[in-house]
């Protein structure tokens, strides 16, 4: 990806890096990283600052890196394909990967979402879940009895992220999604 000119690789790690990812998945370094490397040259862009995202900018295939931490456990990692396709009312998110767990074989996994023109993403069976924001940021769903936290990250488009980090009695982890276009 190129942004202002600069080459911005979304695959490379930093230093600090190599101790929090394992060595087989390449996650975009810190964002820290970038801003440092842009606001010398001068041409940085906040997530506030950029155009803001529609429903059209979402459409395609994408490639999905996910990494889900939860504290004293390995890493799970996902890597696959989203695909946003047209629908009547909007635009239907498919994800397919594999997800690998430590110490268990891989195994296939597949999640779909409706997504509306206002950015509101549902359930495959119609309830509501959240609205991304179009400009980046938080949005948050309560699922009794736990919370769902997330963060959009735009900055970088069309390379993109979503963390999310969830919290409820049985649940403590962070899900941190890499989006970038196939």
């Amino acid at each position: 990806m190129t942004v202002h000119g600069i080459a911005a690789p979304l695959n490379g790690m930093g230093p600090d890096d190599k101790l929090r990812n394992p060595s087989h998945v390449m996650f975009p370094p810190p964002l820290r990283q970038y801003k440092r490397r842009f606001r010398k040259l001068g041409c940085f862009e906040t997530a506030q600052h950029m155009m803001e995202r529609s429903l059209t900018d979402f459409a395609g295939i994408w490639v999905l890196k996910r990494e889900i931490s939860q504290a004293g456990m390995p890493p799970k990692i996902f890597e696959g394909q989203a695909e946003w396709t047209p629908s009547v009312d909007g635009l239907e998110y498919t994800e397919r990967g594999v997800l690998k767990l430590a110490g268990q074989p891989p195994m296939t996994a597949e999640r779909r979402y409706r997504w509306d023109r206002d950015l509101n993403i549902h359930f495959d069976d119609g309830r509501f879940f959240h609205q991304v924001p179009g400009d980046g940021g938080h949005a948050a769903h309560w699922c009794d009895p736990d919370q769902y936290d997330v963060n959009y990250d735009f900055t970088y488009w069309p390379a993109w992220s979503s963390t999310w980090k969830v919290k409820g009695p049985r649940k403590d982890y962070t899900m941190c999604s890499y989006y970038s276009k196939a």
